[in-house]
């Protein structure tokens, strides 16, 4: 007789946690649809595209259209060593520490090579001049005045990007070529090769997508090492390097990564949409797919037993991230703030597994998202650095020596003094001997440190002290 009392109140306590579960699921999944409709509204209110299909332009016509030209009709069908580009020597290879640029450039070559900097400019120019008709046709190629790289921006799984690593081979080809090409005096070839690897960044989007944008960022600092090599080889003329700053004031990376962030958040909508349907990633009903883990079977449990309100709070997350990169890269002397607020937000959220769960795709892609938004802000210093660095070069050719400060250059050789983006304030320039000097920004401490570049590793370039431009 005494088990029913205890039956009633273990069937009760049954029907509470239910009642509790279904109280919890039902609230959870009104509050994520209905924060998540008020997300949608506010970006709509803005005018933001909300889906894939209102980014993508009408079909190109294949004459009109880079990424149809007929040299590169082989990179999505065949491995990467039958490609036709496959044919130009990438000039990466044996290195030698202590040694040029240009020797180890022609050590890809001849792994021996141990000559002269001039002999390894003739070493290059003749490997590339093997490849003369696939330069001719790139070159043609790039005079086409639109792109568009096809594929399914709505399943990333499905990307085809074969594209990426040809413009790093050939990016890659043309920073050796430049750089033979000062050392041997000619620096109408060596503004050429720039001025191509330049069009080939321009041409890597759209759709500017992170990737994309990730290496055309790597390939415009490509050119800017150019540019500075051909001024430490005196290199240029007064008409080259205001060519060159006439093309680099045109690249505005802040916009083009506001641009690639507010596409991520479309792809990683319409795949998180995608995903939802599907369910977790290798469990299906269909036989062609391999036999899944036990772990991947109760994490297929774990995700079909999730609220859907979850999954409506993990887009808010992404755009809010998104929308604070976004609000840092139009007004910059926020951006180290802000960095250091969404580091600190998404630490915090992955030490917490409630957290975790709600946001489980965004936290995944927040630490590349961060990346790219560092690499843009600093890249950016860069190019605005070998401008004023141009400015300098320009300067001294005309008057036999360095400017005593940056307002000299203004306005024959730049129009304003120059910003640092970062602090907001003028670049620092220190003189440092008749061919020396030092330019350089606040880096993300938004301190001065007299122009130390120091990293605690090879890979960190936000944590260096300053972003330092320095001629020798």
């Amino acid at each position: 007789m005494k088990s029913r009392p205890i039956l009633r109140i273990a069937l009760l306590i049954v029907a509470l946690a239910i009642t509790l579960i279904a109280l919890f699921y039902t609230y959870t999944n009104w509050h994520g649809a209905r924060a998540w409709k008020k997300t949608e509204t506010r970006l709509r209110t803005l005018g933001e595209p909300l889906t894939i299909a209102e980014i993508t332009p009408e079909p190109i016509p294949d004459e009109l259209n880079f990424a149809a030209a007929p040299i590169f009709a082989d990179i999505f069908d065949k491995p990467k060593d039958e490609w036709r580009i496959s044919e130009i020597t990438g000039f990466r290879g044996a290195s030698e520490k202590g040694s040029s640029d240009i020797a180890n450039f022609a050590r890809s070559v001849n792994p021996d090579f141990n000559g002269s900097d001039e002999d390894a400019a003739r070493v290059v120019l003749a490997e590339a001049a093997r490849s003369d008709e696939l330069w001719r046709e790139i070159r043609e190629a790039a005079i086409r005045p639109a792109v568009w790289w096809s594929f399914d921006l709505s399943d990333p799984t499905a990307w085809k990007i074969n594209h990426v690593t040809m413009m790093i081979v050939l990016a890659q080809s043309l920073q050796a070529q430049a750089l033979a090409h000062c050392v041997a005096g000619d620096s109408l070839a060596a503004f050429d090769d720039f001025e191509l690897v330049l069009d080939l960044a321009d041409k890597l989007t759209p759709p500017n997508v992170l990737i994309s944008h990730l290496v055309r960022m790597s390939l415009v600092a490509m050119a800017t090492s150019i540019v500075s090599h051909g001024i430490d080889l005196a290199a240029w003329t007064d008409v080259d390097l205001a060519r060159i700053q006439t093309e680099l004031a045109r690249i505005d990376l802040l916009s083009s990564c506001q641009h690639a962030l507010k596409t991520e958040r479309l792809v990683f909508l319409e795949a998180l949409a995608r995903f939802d349907k599907s369910g977790f990633p290798q469990v299906r009903s269909d036989e062609t797919v391999e036999r899944s883990s036990f772990a991947e079977y109760i994490g297929a449990a774990v995700w079909k037993a999730r609220p859907n309100g979850w999954i409506f709070e993990d887009r808010i997350y992404m755009v809010s991230v998104i929308d604070d990169f976004v609000e840092a890269l139009a007004e910059p002397t926020t951006a180290p703030g802000i960095k250091l607020a969404i580091a600190d937000d998404f630490e915090r959220r992955k030490k917490s597994p409630l957290e975790v769960q709600r946001a489980f795709f965004s936290l995944m892609a927040v630490p590349a998202l961060l990346s790219s938004f560092q690499k843009s802000l600093h890249i950016q210093a860069q190019i605005d650095q070998t401008i004023v660095a141009c400015a300098i070069e320009r300067y001294r050719l005309s008057r036999g020596h360095l400017p005593a400060a940056l307002v000299d250059l203004v306005p024959e050789y730049l129009p304003t003094k120059p910003l640092d983006r970062l602090s907001g304030e003028p670049m620092i320039y220190r003189v440092e001997s008749p061919t020396e000097y030092v330019l350089y920004g606040v880096g993300w401490n938004q301190r001065d440190d007299g122009g130390s570049s120091k990293k605690p590793s090879p890979k960190a370039f936000d944590q260096a002290e300053d972003w330092v431009w320095r001629a020798q």
